[in-house]
């Protein structure tokens, strides 16, 4: 009985993740289609530069906390609903601060950014106009792993759904009125849209879920943010700094802002392929992580293998469409992309191998070695990443950048799957404990 109420869980949490997110990631798609259309390709490659830069810095602000609200209340929320009310407030309240300070930093060393990176000292005020996006993504990614440690997939799905046609409109528009600087406005007005429209569903599911919801610093959490969201926060200090990096040599090399928009049109169909690998994986956090407290092992097994075997099988199909119509989607984006077609087929190459990555990455996460993962994964990950992309990119431009983040993904699998292997299956043993009362 229980395996069979945890795959109806699985299958409807997945359905509700498919329709959100594919109203998201389509929102994104159309609206990028829309920009390239309306602002030229190399005026294209600009605004995807910015937006990787502000979409950096709002995945280091975050500090992980995402994915431990996710795992904390996911694990609470039946037999501690007090404790994981008190990890959703810590979350909440340092995110908040984080997410303004990074706000701050980039609009502050945005004439640097212009000057330095982008070589052009005129787009300082555009990315100034952008930073407070980080803020908003910051503190939407807590509200969006609140909602998915509590399984309430149709509550995220309707947020995302409402949200999705205010994106498309207002970047679209703001392109068509004002160029580059709208689309840019356009960005800032969506994230603060997002983080309104989730804050209302999740103060609702909290509530009545019994969950306290507000800000503040509980005592006695403090052990959470050292023992998980500070490593997860690391790896991703490592981990977007380093794709940004990466861009910013291919910005800075010999018509760098066209290479750069062939590598995003291409990256944003690789996106679109781990788009749904990546909700049943986000399913997944969920469930493995209420089932290590609330399951049976063998029942904890075959959830893990089944969602290793849907990520990575989605994956793999994903991929092969997406090679297979490769060229008249990149011609969606205008003149000129079709280009970027072995671009595209590298970087579906590398979203196979974090596909795959996804699944085995589980055990990981719900066994608490995030220290260890940060060093034995995601740091010589990135290492050889930006390492490739300075010996690639001069070269071979945008091709070359693809390569490297092909070979830095099949590093991490790996990686990945010795880590996993050497920590096994186990749920660990408060969960056999739990299985042995019941029985």
């Amino acid at each position: 009985m229980a395996g069979a109420e945890l795959a109806a869980r699985f299958r409807r949490g997945v359905t509700w993740n498919v329709a959100g997110t594919f109203a998201g990631q389509g929102a994104v798609f159309l609206t990028n289609i829309g920009l390239a259309n309306l602002l030229g390709q190399a005026t294209f490659g600009e605004y995807a530069f910015l937006y990787s830069t502000v979409v950096a810095m709002g995945t280091v602000a975050q500090l992980g906390t995402g994915l431990t609200v996710t795992k904390y209340v996911a694990e609470f929320r039946t037999q501690d609903p007090g404790r994981a009310g008190r990890v959703l407030v810590l979350c909440r309240t340092v995110t908040f601060g984080t997410g303004f300070i990074a706000a701050l930093l980039l609009f502050v060393a945005a004439p640097w950014v212009a000057a330095s990176v982008l070589k052009q000292p005129a787009l300082a005020p555009e990315v100034q106009l952008i930073a407070g996006y980080a803020w908003f993504a910051v503190m939407s990614g807590v509200q969006n792993g609140a909602l998915s440690g509590l399984e309430r997939y149709r509550s995220l799905a309707r947020a995302i759904g409402l949200h999705a046609p205010l994106h498309v409109g207002v970047c679209l528009v703001g392109a068509w009125r004002w160029g580059l600087p709208g689309a840019l406005g356009g960005l800032l007005v969506s994230a603060a849209l997002r983080w309104f429209i989730l804050e209302v569903f999740l103060r609702r599911e909290a509530r009545d879920a019994g969950l306290a919801l507000g800000y503040g610093m509980p005592r006695g959490e403090a052990a959470v943010i050292g023992r998980f969201a500070l490593p997860a926060a690391i790896s991703g200090l490592s981990s977007m700094p380093a794709r940004w990096a990466a861009g910013a040599l291919l910005v800075s090399s010999t018509g760098g802002h066209l290479e750069m928009a062939l590598f995003a049109a291409a990256n944003n169909l690789r996106n679109l392929v781990l788009f749904l690998p990546g909700l049943i994986n986000g399913v997944g956090v969920s469930l493995l992580n209420h089932a290590r407290r609330d399951t049976r092992p063998e029942d904890y097994r075959r959830l893990f293998w089944g969602n290793l075997a849907a990520t990575g099988g989605i994956t793999i199909l994903g991929a092969v469409g997406i090679a297979a119509l490769g060229m008249p989607l990149l011609g969606l984006y205008g003149h000129g992309f079709q280009a970027g077609y072995g671009v595209l087929l590298w970087l579906l190459l590398g979203a196979v191998l974090d596909g795959a990555g996804l699944g085995v990455y589980q055990i990981i996460q719900v066994r608490e070695r995030m220290w260890l993962s940060l060093f034995l994964i995601a740091l010589p990950r990135d290492l050889l990443l930006v390492g490739l992309g300075y010996a690639l990119v001069d070269r071979h431009g945008a091709d070359g950048l693809a390569v490297a983040f092909a070979t830095s993904s099949a590093l991490a699998l790996v990686a990945t799957v010795w880590f996993a292997a050497r920590l096994g299956l186990a749920p660990g043993e408060v969960g056999r404990a739990a299985w042995r009362e019941r029985v």
